[in-house]
């Protein structure tokens, strides 16, 4: 027969499908008709706005190309005159004379008020001619003047060829077009101000959106008014491609220039327009849907959340977690006398292992104690003979420098977690003992490490475990005249479908004694060795499992000893 837990599941299961289909299926339908809805009507209304400002911007277009053209019609004329600009630096004043006299005149001509040139200049050997439009203030004039005498240089001489297209230059706060040809020893400069060509477009605020002006280094040259001028206006930089969620953009590449045109529009301003029909249709099916959303929460927080948090805390129990509660609040009556039953069987089989649980946690806990306490005072009394032995030497500052790196190390030791660290301030460590070390013994080592990435130095890892293994290389591989090589790597790792930090050191001494290698997880010699040992008991009780210290022969000759902390400890205190 079967178990009251398989009967109850199966009840519940049957009800929780029925009902979840029937209210899903209603529910979809409803989603997905508001949905394609609002998802149509949004790409007719974006279409319908997209053709419209293409339309717009054709005409701004056509109307820059035009001024554009009348400029370049212009200066062409006055580059055809081939004789005046010759003679404008002729030796003959006469000539000279009569030449800067025609210039001059055609120039006044090329700059009415219908001309969209605000300013000719001509560059030639000796002087320099130029004409404003009427449009150009007294001091608009003066900035202009300074700036054609600031760049004669660049001018005349930064090109060889004899024209170019339109650049962009900025004046003090103002934007100009530039256009620059060369003939006959001359320079003939255009200057075309930027808002004289689009005046219609700075005082203009279309009802759908909003138009910028932009440089091709995203500057912001020329705007509507609105949003642009008070600073938000981010996407004029040259890539709008992330603004396309919110934002409907349309680009246009000014011929001729560098120039870009731009229309922007914030996507739920373009909503705003629809017919009361259409939003009508939107309040029902959101009515509709609130409707169905509302009864099937109703079902599922008296009915299916109650038999699913049942279901749940039978199984977690059956897992062995204790700690799992059932929620009482909010219940009907009948599921919260069940759940406060439930909850309290569970609390009280827990206090029964929690009991356990900490004998065996103080016996752990008591144990790495024991371990570090081994560590320390061997390094002490190493620190203590160094000192004694650079007094006898009358080494005077590197005893100052020695304490000052000391008391570095006892502020590690002392400060902070007593039993967990990280493998960068571990690094640190080992860095500083491998400098108090060429402190007593200048030239001993020479030392490198290799992290493989920084996001590696953030892995918790025991404390000490890592100077331990150094302090065993100094100890065992360091000779009087040789110097001794130390390298230290830190990597990830992936053994048997588990991924590790891997940190391996590795030195050039003699290496690790053959009855070491061959039983390592169970050595337990007496003669050498013990703080290796530490460290690989000391990894066995934190993580919980062995094989997470290994020793091996460094390749020609040494020792390599590889630790292995996994990435997937869930907590700080042992593994058992």
């Amino acid at each position: 027969m079967p178990s009251f837990k398989k009967r109850f599941q199966d009840c519940a299961g049957r009800l929780t499908t029925r009902i979840t289909v029937v209210f899903g299926l209603l529910l979809g339908i409803l989603i997905s008709l508001f949905i394609s809805s609002i998802v149509q009507i949004q790409k007719e209304t974006e279409q319908t706005v997209r053709d419209a400002i293409a339309n717009t911007l054709n005409i701004y277009e056509a109307d820059y190309e035009a001024q554009l053209d009348t400029a370049q019609l212009m200066m062409s004329e006055i580059y055809g005159q081939m004789d005046n600009l010759r003679n404008l630096g002729a030796d003959d004043q006469r000539a000279s004379y009569f030449a800067r006299y025609e210039l001059t005149t055609d120039m006044e001509e090329k700059v009415t008020v219908n001309s969209p040139i605000d300013c000719i200049a001509v560059y030639y050997d000796g002087g320099l001619l130029r004409q404003y439009s009427n449009r150009v203030s007294n001091t608009e004039q003066i900035r202009l003047w300074d700036y054609l005498r600031e760049n004669e240089t660049f001018f005349t001489r930064y090109m060889s060829s004899s024209r170019e297209n339109w650049r962009l230059a900025k004046i003090e706060e103002d934007y100009y077009l530039l256009s620059i040809y060369r003939t006959s020893g001359c320079t003939i400069l255009t200057l075309l101000r930027v808002d004289t060509i689009f005046g219609t477009l700075l005082y203009y605020e279309d009802s759908q959106g909003r138009y910028a002006l932009v440089s091709a280094e995203g500057n912001l040259v020329l705007h509507s008014p609105g949003e642009a001028a008070s600073g938000l206006f981010p996407f004029i930089q040259t890539n709008e491609g992330k603004y396309e969620a919110d934002y409907l953009i349309v680009t246009r590449t000014l011929p001729g220039s560098s120039l870009r045109l731009i229309f922007y529009e914030q996507r739920d301003r373009l909503l705003s327009g629809l017919s009361a029909l259409q939003v009508t249709i939107y309040v029902i099916l959101a009515v509709a849907i609130l409707g169905v959303v509302s009864i099937l929460f109703f079902t599922r927080s008296q009915v299916l959340r109650p038999l699913a948090d049942m279901l749940a805390g039978v199984g977690e129990v059956e897992k062995g977690n204790l700690r799992h509660q059932i929620p009482t609040e909010g219940r009907p009556q009948e599921f919260q006398t069940l759940a406060e039953e439930f909850n309290k069987m569970s609390g009280e089989v827990l206090a029964l292992r929690i009991d356990q649980y900490e004998q065996k946690l103080r016996l752990t806990e008591s144990k790495l104690r024991y371990l570090q306490m081994q560590i320390r005072p061997h390094f002490y009394l190493n620190a203590l003979t160094t000192i004694h032995s650079m007094s006898l030497q009358d080494r005077g500052e590197d005893i100052r420098q020695y304490i000052d790196m000391l008391s570095v190390h006892i502020r590690y030791m002392l400060y902070g977690d007593m039993a967990m660290t990280t493998v960068g301030k571990e690094l640190e460590h080992v860095q500083n003992f491998v400098q108090m070390k060429e402190l007593c013994f200048p030239g001993c080592v020479f030392y490198m490490d290799d992290v493989a990435s920084p996001e590696l130095l953030d892995t918790p890892m025991p404390k000490l475990m890592l100077l331990t293994i150094v302090e065993n290389s100094f100890k065992y591989a360091l000779k009087l005249y040789e110097m001794m090589n130390l390298l230290i790597k830190v990597d990830r790792w992936e053994e048997n479908g588990q991924t590790f930090v891997r940190l391996i050191v590795e030195d050039d001494g003699d290496g690790y004694p053959e009855e070491m290698l061959r039983g390592f997880e169970q050595f337990t010699g007496s003669s050498g060795g013990v703080g290796i040992q530490n460290v690989r008991d000391t990894f066995r009780l934190r993580y919980g499992q062995p094989g997470l210290v290994r020793i091996e022969k460094a390749v020609p000759h040494g020792a390599r000893t590889v630790l292995l902390i996994p990435t997937d400890e869930k907590r700080n205190g042992n593994g058992g």
